[in-house]
């Protein structure tokens, strides 16, 4: 049995090598735009599902951290907001007086509910 997972695991593997990308990465790509700035304007939903402002979270004062995550994800997001949030409370320093943060879902499906169910944790 275990050798016929490993052996499923390399066609897998070899797939990928031959450049044959899933289905869910077609249209993907990465555009530089080093030095741009990122549009205030640019509109998002919070956690309540309220339509709100990416500039609205900047009030030119304070620095805010920014996360960009996916909030249904069982591996990497999860642990870099576990992580995140456990040194957040190692500090002295609380979101909401000298700084901010904001995270940010990128991926388009995920909803408000996910949102307030990560900002819970």
């Amino acid at each position: 049995m275990a050798a016929l997972l490993v052996g499923a695991t390399v066609g897998a593997v070899q797939a990928q090598r031959a450049g044959e990308l899933p289905p869910v990465f077609e249209g993907v790509g990465i555009e530089e735009r080093l030095g741009d700035y990122v549009p205030a304007d640019l509109t998002f939903f919070d956690e309540t599902g309220a339509e709100v402002r990416l500039g609205d979270f900047f009030d030119g004062q304070r620095p805010v951290a920014l996360n960009l995550v996916y909030f249904d994800c069982p591996m990497l997001c999860s642990l870099v907001l576990d992580r995140f949030t456990q040194t957040l409370k190692q500090m002295d320093w609380a979101p909401g007086g000298p700084f901010e943060v904001l995270t940010i879902s990128f991926a388009a499906g995920e909803t408000p509910d996910l949102a307030a169910r990560a900002k819970e944790r």
